[in-house]
């Protein structure tokens, strides 16, 4: 997948002119691209392992957290 990221997001969201939320995109992905991505099934068995989503205060700090610049992008002695 790594290798087909932008190919694969770009074809399932019209070139990035809509607006996909991650378990239609995934779900979408799951059909168009058999094999690279966890199918329906296997991401319902996850699903209840990520349940931080659900909840607004840690789903929006997580959101936020992915936002930023990884470790290695930040300028040193910042966080």
């Amino acid at each position: 997948m790594r290798a087909h990221a932008r190919t694969v997001y770009d074809s399932l969201t019209a070139r990035r002119g809509k607006f996909v939320r991650i378990d239609d995109l995934c779900a979408l992905a799951a059909r168009k691209y058999p094999g690279l991505v966890p199918s329906a099934k296997e991401l319902a068995r996850e699903s209840g392992l990520a349940q931080v989503f659900a909840d607004p205060a840690a789903g929006t700090h997580l959101c936020h957290a992915m936002l930023l610049p990884r470790g290695f992008a930040r300028a040193p002695g910042r966080t």
